[in-house]
């Protein structure tokens, strides 16, 4: 009967562990402004995105950054694509200020390789005190860099960043036109994911801050030392032998090296400071990304557990961590679980089952609230919540593989 057992544990384990996350959430406090702020938007941010074919809705985002009235918006891109951005920046119209922004060219070189090499072109030529690093398909707030900077109030925060969502065209919010991809999109971004700001408020420590929009103290990634480690990120493979040099991950790049500076990983979460993304409208563009994403938060997740002494000091975090490592092979245990206890005993399996479902019901009832437009394609929301299980049978087996979107075209580099 040690299946039944299993199934029973793991639910007394969520209820407990779900309780937990509830208090310390209750807990959270965004920073708030600052009568007489130590930084301000248009003296200290630089506003830095990397990119190469821009996408159509990026001339809207650029808007939005200018309407925050940073100290700078550096655009940085490879000479191959210069003439298409330099397209859309002459389409502005005349109430838009450009002067702000400029253009830079990476090198062609391999000094400066892959997208993290953009990166580090770009952060070389900040000027600001802070740097706003920023997606070309994500949008502001027109507040949003106002109430982003407060964090840095605090001296010990290095980075901050808010919560993510998903930006749908007016035109297109309707059953017809809205695609499975972008409800499965929305629905992994629904209920503040990207933050965590349960275990923030308990332990002020965070992960990862998505490199979709974040801010950075300039200094920390201006430095020889970070930028060096940054541009030879090596994973050493387990299997196979061989290294690979990573280019994706920048974000939980930086953000353990945040960590390990002594700096802390900052929550920001306001209306105001949420940012919305452009999600992928086609499957294999969405699960391509979903499995990059994952096998890059799963790399971050191992190398933090010795790479980040704030983990192995606070009992709270260190026990999320692991749990993070394990939870596909949780997953497997449970899986299994189901499947005997439901011949051993099935009506405690049944019971268990429909608190689950009734569970599940409600989480969609509140996600089809606020998107009302998305019930079409409900199977996709579901589909959403089961993806990071279904793509980790691959992540595993491929944790060694480098996979970067550049552009239009998928590159797997290894050296």
């Amino acid at each position: 009967m040690a299946a039944p057992a299993i199934l029973v544990s793991f639910w007394l384990w969520g209820l407990v562990d779900r309780q937990i996350s509830a208090q310390h959430a209750s807990q959270y406090r965004p920073v708030p402004l600052s009568a007489n702020p130590t930084f301000t938007p248009s003296r200290n941010v630089s506003v830095l995105c990397c990119t190469l074919n821009p996408e159509p809705t990026f001339f809207t985002c650029l808007r939005s950054w200018l309407e925050n009235h940073p100290l700078e918006i550096l655009l940085v891109t490879r000479a191959a694509h210069l003439s298409a951005l330099e397209t859309v920046l002459a389409s502005c119209p005349s109430d838009m200020d450009t002067s702000i922004i400029r253009i830079l060219v990476v090198p062609d070189d391999d000094k400066l390789p892959g997208f993290r090499g953009q990166l580090t072109h770009g952060i070389r030529h900040c000027r600001g005190s802070l740097i706003a690093k920023v997606d070309g398909h994500v949008r502001w707030n027109p507040s949003y860099l106002l109430h982003m900077v407060a964090s840095f109030e605090d001296s010990s925060v290095g980075a901050s960043g808010g919560d993510m969502g998903i930006f749908i065209d007016l035109s297109r919010r309707n059953p017809k036109d809205i695609t499975p991809w972008e409800v499965a999109a929305a629905k992994n971004l629904f209920g503040a994911r990207t933050t965590k700001y349960d275990v923030y408020a308990a332990t002020k420590f965070r992960w990862i801050i998505a490199g979709g929009s974040v801010l950075y103290r300039a200094e920390i990634v201006q430095s020889e030392e970070f930028q060096r480690a940054f541009l030879n990120d090596i994973w050493c493979r387990w299997w196979g032998g061989g290294k690979t040099r990573l280019d994706s991950g920048d974000d939980t790049f930086i953000s353990r090296w945040v960590a390990r500076q002594g700096y802390v990983n900052a929550v920001q979460q306001l209306p105001e400071t949420k940012v919305l993304r452009v999600p992928k409208r086609t499957g294999a563009a969405w699960w391509a990304q979903f499995t990059r994403w994952e096998r890059s938060s799963l790399q971050s997740q191992i190398r933090s557990l010795w790479e980040v002494p704030q983990i192995r000091q606070n009992p709270y975090v260190l026990r999320k961590s692991i749990e993070r490592v394990l939870r596909d092979w949780l997953a497997l245990i449970q899986l299994v679980a189901w499947c005997v206890s439901m011949v051993q005993r099935p009506g405690l399996t049944l019971l268990l089952l429909a608190y689950y479902v009734l569970r599940m019901i409600k989480s969609y009832q509140k996600f089809f609230a606020e998107y009302p437009y998305m019930h079409r394609h409900w199977w996709a929301a579901v589909l959403a919540d089961y993806t990071a299980l279904l793509v980790a049978p691959r992540v595993w087996w491929t944790i060694g593989l480098e996979e970067w979107c550049l552009g239009e075209k998928a590159v797997a580099k290894k050296d």
